[in-house]
């Protein structure tokens, strides 16, 4: 049986990342919200304009350019995968959703970097 997870999305930030370190470990994480928007024409000949938010998250140096290049409104470039997380909340209600887990990133804008760190840049994609 063959499988693929490999996501690609472009958006903007939609809250600073949130930086911290790996439990147990040296290791940082950095998580991030984006938004995309799709529009469309509807069957009454009106645009809509529909926006899906969806979470990522980057480990070790990824996790650092994240923190020091980005912030909310820019726009970003992402490819990863899809990662399902399972959880039991504080009422020991159980929970789950999926987030993608950050491989390759880049920017979209011309904005400078705040750091002079590289950033990953996704290979073989064209950027319309």
């Amino acid at each position: 049986m063959y499988n693929f997870n490999r996501v690609i999305l472009m958006g903007r930030l939609t809250k600073n990342p949130i930086f911290k370190a790996a439990n147990g470990s040296h290791s940082q994480i950095a998580e991030i919200s984006i938004a995309t928007n799709s529009i469309y024409t509807d069957d009454q000949n009106n645009k809509q304009n529909e926006v899906c938010y969806i979470d990522c998250v980057a480990f070790g140096k990824k996790a650092d350019s994240l923190n020091n290049n980005f912030s909310i409104g820019r726009p970003i470039l992402i490819e990863g995968r899809l990662k399902y997380e399972q959880w039991t909340d504080n009422s020991g209600k159980k929970c789950s959703k999926h987030k993608v887990k950050i491989n390759r990133f880049e920017y979209i804008d011309n904005k400078p970097a705040i750091s002079s760190e590289p950033v990953a840049v996704l290979d073989g994609c064209d950027v319309l």
